[in-house]
């Protein structure tokens, strides 16, 4: 064989073991995202994080990764480690994090967008939600917490989407002064992980429901000089007729005020037959305590304690008032709610 054709098949199989080094090269390097990367949501979205280890972090957001350091930030419940990039999103500040899960060798993908305090370097809620991909978290999967602080009203939209192996879930927050027209710029971030996990709900749109009560019973013994109240209060108890608006919230097993989207009380019990809960005021020694039937509808509401307004009429002012009646919502099932 001719010293020209040695050369050529030389150069051959080095052009040919350049090339398999390069192929090896880029597909052991490649990654989702990289530091600097301007997101796109779609791409994000279709992470499996299922697919991925904690120590497979590299494939997700490349090697120039922030570690954690524990001198600066807490994890999150039920995490032990994270690695974060820096990359934006409709050009704001934002970051990718790869959580490990305590005791597993699962993770959390998640992307938060915005600084926190910083309204010009944040997005407001819906617009946040208006970058997502058309119909992506439907309306009966988002839901909005408004509770009000008197000088200020905080706003939490909470979000999920459920695939065959994992949950796409998110939030946002945000506030309102009293003075604001509209919500202010919020913080906001979609994790990525397994389902049926206490850090990924599935999240169901709040219930609406209105309920009317009656003061029924009165089982509080009179003090002598009022004993007279006693043949009397049969007439007075239609008088006591009681609404009220509730929002019931299916994700966090609470019920809530509508007026104020306050929490109504200790969560009892919660299920889809029935509802009960314990509203305690210290300051004015006073129970609320409220049973609702999600099957009939039926509400009882047993309001009981020993303060000087509603138990002056009673031995050592101590009162317990029983009302009962229906609640209803806008829903045409053969439940209630």
């Amino acid at each position: 064989m001719s010293k020209k054709k040695n050369k050529l098949i030389f150069l051959g199989v080095g052009s040919l073991s350049v090339v398999a080094l390069l192929i090896i090269f880029l597909t052991t390097n490649q990654s989702h995202f990289k530091a600097g990367d301007n997101v796109n949501i779609n791409k994000f979205l279709k992470i499996d994080s299922t697919k991925y280890k904690f120590s497979d972090y590299s494939k997700i957001i490349g090697q120039n990764v922030v570690p954690w350091d524990n001198r600066k930030a807490s994890l999150p419940k039920d995490m032990t480690n994270v690695k974060s990039i820096d990359v934006f999103y409709k050009k704001k500040p934002a970051k990718i994090l790869v959580y490990k899960v305590k005791n597993t060798d699962d993770i959390v993908i998640r992307l938060t967008v915005g600084v926190i305090g910083k309204k010009n370097l944040n997005l407001r809620c819906d617009e946040f939600l208006a970058t997502m991909p058309s119909n992506f978290f439907k309306s009966e999967h988002i839901k909005r917490d408004s509770p009000d602080f008197s000088v200020m009203k905080m706003i939490f939209y909470t979000f999920s989407k459920d695939f065959k192996n994992r949950r796409v879930t998110g939030r946002c927050i945000s506030s309102k002064g009293r003075m604001d027209i509209s919500e202010q710029p919020g913080y906001s971030f979609i994790n990525i992980s397994k389902k049926d996990v206490s850090w990924a709900r599935s999240v169901t749109a709040k219930k609406l429901i209105t309920c009317n009560y009656t003061r029924m019973e009165d089982k509080g013994k009179f003090k002598k000089e009022y004993s007279f109240l006693k043949k009397n209060k049969g007439a007075k108890f239609f008088d006591d007729v009681k609404e009220i608006k509730f929002y019931i919230d299916e994700t966090l097993k609470k019920l809530t005020f509508y007026e104020n989207d306050l929490y109504a009380g200790k969560t009892i019990r919660f299920d889809q037959n029935f509802i009960e809960v314990e509203r305690v005021n210290k300051k004015q020694r006073s129970t609320r305590l409220y049973k609702i039937d999600r099957i009939t509808g039926k509400i009882i509401m047993i309001y009981s304690g020993s303060n000087n307004d509603a138990g002056k009429w009673y031995i050592n002012n101590n009162f317990r008032w029983v009302y009962s009646g229906n609640c209803n919502s806008l829903s045409t099932t053969k439940r209630k709610f």
